[in-house]
């Protein structure tokens, strides 16, 4: 299934930021994306059936006598 999303700015989009188009189409806080703090980043136990995540990986990690490497996306996409 594909998806096509149509960007909500004026007719000539090219002159306006990138970012600030699709913050607005996100009602995103434009400021906050590029000037996050402390209070913004979600502690990593908060976030959805991490336990699990890291259960498996040790599992893995013990059964297969390897170390793991973790790779973060941290952008906001």
């Amino acid at each position: 299934m594909i998806t096509i999303y149509k960007l909500k700015s004026p007719s000539n989009y090219f002159e306006n930021d990138l970012l600030e188009v699709v913050a607005k189409n996100r009602n995103a806080d434009l400021h906050k994306i590029k000037n996050p703090s402390k209070d913004d980043v979600i502690h990593y136990s908060k976030l959805l059936r991490i336990d699990k995540v890291v259960n498996a990986v040790r599992v893995f990690s013990k059964r297969e006598s390897s170390k793991v490497g973790v790779v973060v996306d941290s952008d906001t996409d």
